[in-house]
């Protein structure tokens, strides 16, 4: 399973990658909403990440 995760706080961040990798998860993370937006932009059709974890409270 691959995972976006779109967070700006660096300690959710740090937290997060090695959770993720415990579960066996792949990851990406973006640190603003228009990353995320240009992450999910450029990739190639048929390759999206399984679920997107992103903060709240996220502007673009």
């Amino acid at each position: 399973m691959h995972i976006l995760v779109a967070e700006d706080n660096k300690v959710v961040q740090k937290l997060l990658g090695p959770m993720l990798n415990n579960y066996g998860c792949t990851y990406s993370i973006v640190s603003t909403g228009q990353q995320a937006l240009d992450y999910l932009a450029n990739l190639c059709p048929g390759s999206r990440p399984d679920v997107i974890i992103m903060d709240v409270r996220f502007t673009v």
